[in-house]
């Protein structure tokens, strides 16, 4: 800055001797470069007289720091020219305005950046209240829905339960109503993040629309031990399965009946799972029981039947069963914590059939299950 100042206002606004010309000049020199050094300055002709009183002057500087130098020349600006001061004085009140405005611009953007930041969370809450408003009235419509279609079986399920205990029951009822709408929001949410696949055209066989399977109930409840002694009661409620195979009880649809219950608990470790309904005219209502070491070689038509309608294969001399009826998947098989709780559930018939209650120990090479189920329908 006091350069620029010398270079601009020397000869108008002061006036300097030679020698101070040619000390200002050994000043900047000794400022931008440091003490004179012959190796790296170049030489200067005889008759450069100038240029030789200016090497001369740098010289004689001596070993004098960047910093005293430029000491030395605001020193000797500011004694020969004494508007220098107010120069410097204008300056730093030029810096210091620019300073706050820049200042003020920052402060101003600030606070239009967090008003605008404000504005987002505000519009961002508004949109989350309203949508969580929105999920709590389906929720709340949801569970009505479910409520009135599942009231008759759980006030059943119930009663057979706490005969007599009217506060029970109610509690025992909120109980199954609250789970199952947990139950149906997750398959909901199963079936919206993976879809299953297209289903495959109807056969000849199923040209006829079937109707509609409704979603199943289930619950838990903890008295396991209780209920493992009232099933031992009876020999054919308990099963051993052994590793690697799959138990399906086959429960036929009960003309008497609308609705099917089940119940089972497993000692010390947990089993798989899965509900499937067997569209087929039923002629008996004896629950049988199948075990498969594979559960894709699983018969899934009674013994009697199958020697009745199995036709011979010429070729491999063996009998090709005929085509099975339509099944639909209720409840997939899935690993569930019968030793820890009993696991319950109902579903409402869809029509004439047999249900699959499938239970799949295939995933244990080493451990058998036992387990204690129970299996019953309500008008």
């Amino acid at each position: 800055m006091a350069v620029q100042f010398y270079k601009e206002h020397e000869g108008k606004a002061f006036l300097s001797s030679y020698e101070d010309k040619l000390r200002f000049i050994a000043l900047t020199k000794q400022t931008s470069h440091g003490p004179f050094r012959a190796d790296h300055v170049p030489d200067v002709g005889v008759l450069d007289v100038i240029g030789n009183h200016r090497r001369r002057a740098w010289q004689n500087l001596g070993s004098m720091s960047q910093q005293s130098a430029m000491n030395e020349f605001v020193r000797m600006l500011d004694a020969l020219c004494p508007l220098f001061r107010t120069y410097l004085e204008a300056r730093k009140r030029d810096d210091d305005e620019k300073e706050r405005l820049r200042r003020e611009e920052d402060e101003r953007q600030r606070q239009a950046w967090e008003q605008e930041q404000h504005q987002l969370l505000e519009e961002q809450r508004r949109v989350q209240d309203e949508a969580r408003r929105r999920a709590e009235n389906h929720r709340r419509h949801l569970a009505e829905a479910l409520n009135r279609q599942t009231h008759e079986q759980f006030a059943a399920y119930a009663l057979q339960q706490y005969p007599g205990d009217v506060d029970k029951q109610e509690q025992l009822i909120a109980q199954l109503q609250e789970q199952h709408l947990e139950q149906y929001l997750r398959q909901m949410y199963q079936q919206q993040v993976a879809p299953s696949a297209e289903p495959e055209p109807p056969t000849a066989e199923q040209e006829e629309e079937l109707p509609p399977v409704a979603v199943a109930s289930m619950w838990t409840r903890r008295e396991i031990e209780a209920f493992k002694e009232e099933v031992k009661r009876e020999k054919e409620a308990v099963l051993r399965i052994g590793s690697g195979e799959t138990v399906t009880v086959r429960v036929p649809t009960h003309p008497q009946g609308t609705c099917l219950f089940w119940e089972f608990a497993t000692d010390h470790f947990d089993i798989g799972f899965g509900l499937y309904f067997e569209w087929s005219n039923v002629t008996t209502d004896s629950v049988t029981v199948h075990v498969s070491d594979d559960e894709d070689e699983e018969e899934d038509v009674d013994d009697e039947e199958e020697e009745k309608e199995q036709k011979p294969d010429a070729e491999r001399g063996v009998l090709v069963s005929p085509k099975r009826p339509p099944c639909d998947e209720i409840l997939p098989i899935l690993r569930r914590d019968s030793q820890q709780q009993v696991v319950c559930g109902s579903h409402v018939y869809p029509g004439k059939g047999v249900y699959l209650l499938k239970f799949d120990n295939s995933y244990s090479f080493w451990r058998s299950k036992t387990l204690y189920y129970r299996v019953y329908y309500t008008r």
